[in-house]
């Protein structure tokens, strides 16, 4: 399963609803990790007229979020490899004007 990106209240709520002993409580942390974990697919919620949850849990994706990836860990963006690739061709460059210059 591809990992998506999660913030650490995202994180957070979905470690805490892949937990079957726990039961949803309704906080201003959880209800905005909420709407992002419902928005990308990993949980469900049921709303009340004045926008609150009521009950939360793990669709089948989340399920299967949380047990290919246990420890919840954000993918490694791809300008990620090209900087790193970058940053060594330029010491690699530098090494060498400076043995050369050294001759």
């Amino acid at each position: 399963m591809e990992k998506i990106r999660l913030s650490k209240r995202e994180k957070a709520l979905l470690r805490f609803l892949g937990d079957p002993a726990n039961e949803w409580r309704d906080t201003p942390d959880f209800r905005f990790a909420m709407y992002g974990l419902a928005e990308k697919g990993l949980a469900q919620c049921r709303r009340d007229e004045r926008g609150g949850v009521v009950d939360a849990r793990l669709t089948i994706h989340g399920k299967a979020y949380l047990e290919t990836n246990p420890k919840l860990r954000n993918p490694f963006p791809d300008w990620g490899w090209a900087a790193i690739s970058c940053f060594f061709a330029i010491v690699t460059i530098i090494g060498v004007i400076v043995k050369l210059k050294m001759r």
